[in-house]
Formats: structure tokens, sequence, C-alpha cells
């Protein structure tokens, strides 16, 4: 009788499949992977959580994104949550074991997602400007939400200067010196105060989404 794959070898063979088809840009076949993976994940969220294949899972979820695999607002924002989630996850895991190689990928991941996709965690970074408890009036919504709007990209800026802390360079990456080098001159002289406030979002985002995964609430 032949046996029944595990999960685990399922979205690795997906993962890989569909990473080697963007490769040779073959879209179509690579969108199917992508639809699979998004159901396993669906499914079985925290699957790879321990595992270092979990940044590969995030690349796919940018990609997903990246070639529009889904068509409307809500899917592609739920897209962008689930990539955070496992390149935030990814990154963490590296930190703890100590794998430079791992932590310079997972950051780079992270760069890209929110640099890429920073219009789809806004509303979520806004929470980071709401009251903790009582109403939340439309004004307070639309004030939180253009501040978020304003933040997201030092979010971003703050996972570069981890990598700029961590490694002294970008290790000749050119996208992400580009993308330094952008935020670096819309923003100018960058305070301590919005350096650290990106760094608590980023911590903020990470939380509010595993939550909601982790409830199966996939509406962000």
């Amino acid at each position: 009788m032949e046996r029944t794959q595990d999960p685990i070898t399922i979205l690795n063979e997906l993962v890989a499949a569909a990473l080697d088809y963007t490769q040779q840009r073959q879209i179509a076949k690579a969108n199917k992977s992508f639809l699979a993976i998004y159901s396993l994940c669906r499914e079985f969220p925290f699957i790879l959580w321990d595992s270092s294949e979990i940044n590969k899972l995030a690349k796919t979820y940018l990609l997903m994104f990246h070639f529009e695999t889904f068509e409307t607002e809500e899917e592609n924002i739920e897209i962008s949550h689930w990539a955070y989630f496992y390149a935030y996850r990814s990154y963490m895991r590296a930190t703890e074991n100590n794998d430079s190689k791992l932590i310079f990928e997972s950051l780079k991941n992270l760069v890209l997602i929110t640099d890429e996709c920073s219009e789809n965690f806004i509303e979520s970074a806004a929470k980071y400007f709401q009251p903790r408890s009582g109403d939340i009036s439309q004004q307070i919504m639309l004030d939180s939400s253009q501040m978020a709007a304003r933040i997201m990209p030092l979010v971003t800026y703050s996972f570069i200067l981890d990598i700029e802390d961590r490694f002294n360079s970008f290790q000749d990456d050119e996208l992400l010196e580009e993308v330094c080098n952008k935020i670096e001159m819309d923003y100018g002289n960058i305070s301590e105060k919005l350096t650290k406030d990106a760094s608590n979002i980023a911590k903020l985002l990470f939380a509010f989404t595993a939550n909601k995964i982790q409830n199966k609430d996939f509406s962000f």
C-alpha cells in the first residue's frame, strides 16, 4: 500500500517547485503551486514553525503578491501578512540559533516584503497609534492610518539598520542599497524616536498577525 506523504514533505516540495518555476518564468505552473501552498498553510499555519525552510515559504508568499496570484485587495493584504509572518519567524529562529546566513536572508526578505507590500500593512500598523480600549472614532482611525502610512517605510528601515548593525554592510546586495538610499533621501535625518516606534511596530505586526492566524482569522 502506498503511504500518504505528510503535510511537511508536501509543503516543502510545493515550495521548491514554486521557486523553481518562478526562476524559469513559468508563472502559470508557479501559480498552481502557490495556490496549493496557500491552501495547505491555511489548514496548517504553523507547519514549518521550527524549520529553516520557513524563510523559503515566506519568499513564496512574496512571490504570490509579486506575480498577482490573487486578484482582490483583501486577498493581497492577507498574502502580505502571511509573507511577513513567516519571514519574521524565520528571523527569530535564525537569531536563536545564531545562524548568520539565515539571519541575513530573513532580514532581506523582511525588507522586501515591507517595502513592496507597504500599503497592505497600514491598517494593521495603525493599531500602534490607537487607544488600547474604548471606542475609536473615525477621526482617530484616519489619523492613525496616516501616521502608519508615514512610518511604514521606517519599519523597512529598521530591518536595514539591523543588517548594518550585524554585518557592517549589505554584502554587495544592490537591492538593499537601493531601498536604503531611497528611504534616507525621503526622510533625511531620522530621529531616534521614529526608529524606536518603527521597531516596535515591526514587533506588533508579527504579534498581531500571529494571533489572527492562530485563531484562523485570515481577514486583515
